[in-house]
């Protein structure tokens, strides 16, 4: 695994089940340093393809290296991911040359875009000490004023949202939140949000729900 870069984690993943096994979120968090974190290409045989943002084309052999175990039990781990939702595979290639080609499903939203990670990793230590932050986030969401009228107070972010998505995360949502803010609130295309009632009703059907079920009928 690479020494450098980071990734994003929701506080509310110790809701979920995969948080609950250690070896399995142990695997998941690999995965989450393993895929690309940018677009790549590389060659199938004679054959050159596009490895998108959050997806993979490790070979299974490969992968239980990285998770010390066999390549069965690492296809059994992902049938399980994909059961869930949150990832889909492929196989791609032919014969000796195939390869199981994996995609972290929302990577892009979970993780932020390659240019809006850019900007944080410049921007994050300026913006930070140039806000007061408080002590307990979770006590003082309303601290994110703004004299812009276009641009809202966190308490209204999260009541819109809830109305529109009820079970949506209020981690996740004030994930998305204080990414736009440290973006100058615009997307990660970097085009300026101008209605963020729109495009909060565009991310919200890719931010996760609060409540998960445990898959118990898979052993591995």
């Amino acid at each position: 695994m690479n020494g450098s870069g980071w990734i994003s984690l929701y506080r509310d993943i110790q809701n979920h089940w995969i948080f609950k096994n250690d070896k399995w979120f142990k695997w998941w968090v690999i995965m989450l340093f393993e895929v690309n974190h940018k677009d790549s290409k590389c060659n199938i045989g004679y054959e050159v393809i596009t490895v998108k943002r959050g997806c993979s084309t490790k070979s299974l052999r490969t992968w239980s290296n990285l998770f010390n175990t066999t390549p069965k039990t690492v296809l059994k781990f992902f049938n399980l991911l994909e059961k869930d939702g949150m990832i889909s595979k492929k196989t791609i290639g032919k014969g000796k040359q195939s390869t199981t080609l994996v995609n972290i499903a929302n990577y892009n939203d979970y993780q932020g875009s390659e240019e809006t990670l850019s900007k944080r990793k410049v921007n994050t230590k300026e913006t930070l000490s140039k806000r007061k932050l408080p002590t307990n986030n979770n006590d003082n969401n309303d601290n994110n004023d703004n004299n812009d009228n276009n641009i809202p107070k966190f308490s209204e972010f999260l009541n819109f949202a809830k109305t529109k998505k009820p079970k949506a995360d209020g981690e996740a949502i004030k994930l998305k939140y204080d990414s736009w803010v440290i973006n100058d609130w615009k997307d990660g295309n970097n085009k300026k949000i101008k209605n963020w009632k729109s495009k909060l009703l565009n991310t919200l059907p890719y931010i996760k729900e609060s409540t998960y079920k445990s898959p118990t009928d898979i052993t591995l």
